[in-house]
């Protein structure tokens, strides 16, 4: 399943609509902070503006304010002019499960349209679940997804499994149990680039390394 040799460029493209799957408390709060002070190595492409969209405590973040200033901080999601220019990182950070009861339409038109012509960089949701059906327009189009280990939630990660690999049944899950045995692992699943380090356990370089194939 681990596949060895030389990795290619796997940094990610802009725009990108990407999908980060956690349970509570597995960290992937500290996962989108890093994801901002390394965005130079994980994009192709420079991020030139990021909003990080948190409607919570802001205790955690102090020391992150402090050392990144340039981060804004919104409650909701942001009105971005149409003819902005930048290319900008959206980290949105638990709003999705209100989201998807309350205003499903706003995170459809999120993944389909803002990011690609308004936003022109990368949306980084994360959430809990893949398999609810309030998110299938919402997952089909993700370029991207990043999925920490979570015994309970296998049938979220069979189901995209089958999207992905139908002829490989618990590849994923294979690979989310390899990953699970380093503290606060996760498994990167580029659906554009699986020929290219697609599926990996990496989003910057780092010394345990491993790209997964499903041959």
């Amino acid at each position: 399943m681990e596949q060895e040799g030389q990795i290619l460029d796997c940094r990610l493209s802009l725009p990108s609509n990407i999908f980060l799957i956690s349970k509570s408390n597995a960290g992937k709060t500290s996962l989108l902070k890093v994801i901002h002070k390394k965005r130079h190595e994980i994009f192709k492409e420079p991020i030139t503006r990021t909003i990080f969209v948190y409607d919570g405590p802001m205790g955690q973040f102090e020391e992150f304010i402090r050392e990144n200033p340039e981060v804004e901080f919104a409650k909701e999601i942001p009105q971005i002019p149409h003819d902005s220019t930048d290319k900008i990182l959206l980290l949105i950070d638990d709003e999705m499960q209100r989201l998807s009861g309350q205003n499903n339409k706003l995170l459809n038109e999120i993944v389909t349209k803002f990011t690609h012509h308004v936003y022109k960089g990368a949306t980084i949701i994360s959430q809990q679940t893949l398999y609810p059906k309030n998110f299938s327009v919402a997952t089909s189009q993700a370029n991207v997804f990043i999925l920490f280990p979570n015994r309970r939630n296998w049938r979220s990660i069979e189901y995209l499994n089958s999207q992905v690999f139908p002829e490989q049944k618990h590849f994923l899950r294979s690979c989310l149990l390899d990953v699970a045995q380093t503290p606060y692992g996760f498994l990167v699943v580029d659906v554009e680039n699986l020929e290219n380090g697609g599926v990996r356990n990496f989003l910057w370089d780092k010394l345990d390394s491993k790209v997964y194939s499903p041959s």
